[in-house]
C-alpha cells in the first residue's frame, strides 16, 4: 500500500487521465516490476499476464490500456511547455510512449529518490 501510494504521488504530478483503467494497471505494473531485475524484465510474461489475471482481461488488453494511459499524458501536454517531470528518464519514457521504458524509469526513480527497496515478489 505504501508503495502504491508513493507511485501515485509521483504519477499524479503528470497529467494522466487517472480515470482510465490503464492508469490503475500502470500503477500495478510498476509495483509488480519493483520485484524484478530490470535487465531481463519481460512485460508480457512477468507483468501483463499477472495483471490480466488480476483484472480478468487478456494480456493484450493490459498492454493496450497501459499504452492508452501513457498516451493520455501526451494528449494533455500538447500545449504545455512548463511541465516538470520527476526525472529525465521518466520524461523520455512518456514522450516515447513505451510502457517498459516508463515502468523501469519509475522503478529506478522509486529506488534512487524514494529509498524503496527492490525485493522479489512472491507469487
Amino acid at each position: 500500500r505504501i508503495l502504491k501510494h508513493e507511485i501515485n504521488k509521483i504519477l499524479i504530478t503528470m497529467p494522466f487521465n487517472t480515470s482510465l483503467i490503464g492508469y490503475s494497471m500502470l500503477v500495478d505494473a510498476i509495483v509488480v516490476s519493483m520485484g524484478h531485475s530490470f535487465s531481463d524484465l519481460n512485460l508480457k510474461k512477468d507483468i501483463y499476464t499477472k495483471l490480466a489475471g488480476l483484472y480478468n482481461v487478456g494480456s493484450s488488453t493490459v498492454e493496450k490500456d497501459i499504452k492508452s494511459a501513457i498516451g493520455s499524458i501526451l494528449t494533455s501536454t500538447l500545449n504545455m511547455t512548463e511541465l516538470e517531470y520527476p526525472s529525465k528518464h521518466i520524461e523520455l519514457a512518456v514522450s516515447d510512449g513505451k510502457p517498459k521504458q516508463l515502468i523501469v524509469a519509475m522503478c529506478q526513480y522509486m529506488k534512487i529518490n524514494k529509498g524503496m527497496v527492490l525485493t522479489p515478489l512472491s507469487n
